[in-house]
């Protein structure tokens, strides 16, 4: 878990953010891209909305205000990571295709505990 140039946090649910403090040890000022909420010695990049976050690296937004999705371009297309989906899957993949303009995923994984 070492030399990490970024993390991205899903939702500040404890067992999504549990690890982090380790994360945040070995990797000293890099910077966490999270909903609004706490900081666990990270610089916290709050995410608002849906956009690119660092170079074909897309963030859904934060859905019903709290839990975001990431979308990594690949050679084989977007490639979307889920928390919890507690917004919905389907919400959470149609909000980074709008954000990329990408067509379709390529593949999703992650959670699904709806809702």
């Amino acid at each position: 878990m070492e030399g990490l140039d970024f993390a991205v946090l899903s939702h500040w649910h404890y067992d999504h953010y549990g690890g982090f403090s380790t994360i945040a040890e070995l990797n000293p000022g890099i910077p966490l891209y999270a909903p609004p909420g706490n900081r666990m010695g990270f610089q916290v990049r709050e995410v608002t909305r849906a956009g690119e976050i660092e170079a074909g690296v897309w963030s859904s937004g934060p859905l019903n205000g709290f839990e975001q999705a990431v979308g990594l371009e690949t050679s084989s297309g977007l490639v979307v990571i889920v928390g919890c989906s507690h917004p919905g899957v389907d919400r959470l993949t149609r909000a980074l295709l709008n954000a990329s303009a990408h067509e379709r995923a390529y593949l999703v994984i992650g959670g699904f505990h709806y809702p």
